[in-house]
Protein backbone atom coordinates (compact mmCIF):
# COMPACT_ATOMS: atom_id res chain seq x y z
CA UNK A 1 0.00 0.00 0.00
CA UNK A 2 2.66 2.95 0.66
CA UNK A 3 4.50 2.16 -2.55
CA UNK A 4 1.29 2.59 -4.44
CA UNK A 5 0.76 5.60 -2.28
CA UNK A 6 4.46 6.79 -3.39
CA UNK A 7 3.76 6.07 -7.39
CA UNK A 8 0.62 8.33 -6.87
CA UNK A 9 2.97 11.29 -5.70
CA UNK A 10 5.31 10.40 -8.26
CA UNK A 11 2.32 10.33 -10.96
CA UNK A 12 1.31 13.63 -9.51
CA UNK A 13 4.18 15.18 -9.59
CA UNK A 14 4.75 14.52 -13.41
CA UNK A 15 1.56 15.53 -13.88
CA UNK A 16 2.43 19.27 -11.98
CA UNK A 17 6.46 19.44 -13.95
CA UNK A 18 4.27 18.64 -17.39
CA UNK A 19 1.57 21.70 -16.66
CA UNK A 20 4.38 24.30 -15.50
CA UNK A 21 6.31 22.92 -18.72
CA UNK A 22 3.30 23.18 -20.81
CA UNK A 23 3.77 20.13 -21.99
CA UNK A 24 0.37 17.66 -23.19
CA UNK A 25 1.59 14.76 -24.53
CA UNK A 26 4.39 12.42 -25.19
CA UNK A 27 7.13 12.47 -26.35
CA UNK A 28 8.47 15.91 -25.66
CA UNK A 29 12.19 16.67 -25.44
CA UNK A 30 13.91 19.32 -23.66
CA UNK A 31 17.68 20.00 -24.50
CA UNK A 32 19.44 21.98 -22.19
CA UNK A 33 16.53 22.79 -20.35
CA UNK A 34 14.85 24.42 -22.89
CA UNK A 35 11.75 22.80 -24.95
CA UNK A 36 12.81 21.13 -28.35
CA UNK A 37 9.71 21.96 -30.75
CA UNK A 38 11.59 20.65 -34.05
CA UNK A 39 11.24 17.24 -35.07
CA UNK A 40 11.82 14.18 -33.06
CA UNK A 41 14.09 12.05 -35.60
CA UNK A 42 17.71 11.43 -34.46
CA UNK A 43 19.57 13.26 -36.73
CA UNK A 44 16.82 16.24 -35.55
CA UNK A 45 17.50 15.93 -32.22
CA UNK A 46 21.55 15.22 -32.55
CA UNK A 47 21.60 18.23 -34.03
CA UNK A 48 19.84 20.40 -31.64
CA UNK A 49 22.10 18.71 -28.84
CA UNK A 50 25.29 19.94 -30.82
CA UNK A 51 24.20 22.86 -30.94
CA UNK A 52 22.89 23.91 -27.82
CA UNK A 53 26.45 22.19 -26.51
CA UNK A 54 28.44 25.03 -29.36
CA UNK A 55 26.29 27.77 -27.97
CA UNK A 56 27.58 26.63 -24.19
CA UNK A 57 31.14 26.01 -25.04
CA UNK A 58 31.00 29.50 -26.82
CA UNK A 59 29.86 30.89 -23.60
CA UNK A 60 32.45 29.49 -21.64
CA UNK A 61 29.81 27.50 -18.79
CA UNK A 62 31.80 24.69 -18.92
CA UNK A 63 29.40 22.42 -16.36
CA UNK A 64 26.35 22.94 -18.69
CA UNK A 65 28.75 22.05 -21.84
CA UNK A 66 29.00 18.37 -19.50
CA UNK A 67 25.36 18.37 -18.69
CA UNK A 68 24.78 18.59 -22.55
CA UNK A 69 27.31 15.75 -23.36
CA UNK A 70 25.59 13.48 -21.43
CA UNK A 71 22.56 14.80 -22.98
CA UNK A 72 23.66 13.55 -26.36
CA UNK A 73 25.04 10.30 -25.39
CA UNK A 74 22.12 9.54 -23.45
CA UNK A 75 19.77 10.76 -27.01
CA UNK A 76 22.56 7.98 -28.76
CA UNK A 77 22.40 5.36 -26.28
CA UNK A 78 18.64 5.40 -26.21
CA UNK A 79 18.23 5.04 -29.80
CA UNK A 80 21.07 2.26 -30.39
CA UNK A 81 18.49 -0.42 -30.49
CA UNK A 82 15.79 1.00 -32.78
Amino acid sequence: MIAARARVARIAEDVDGADLSNVSGTPTFFINGRRHYGAYDINSLTQAVRAARATIAASGRSERLRCCRRQERALIAATSNL
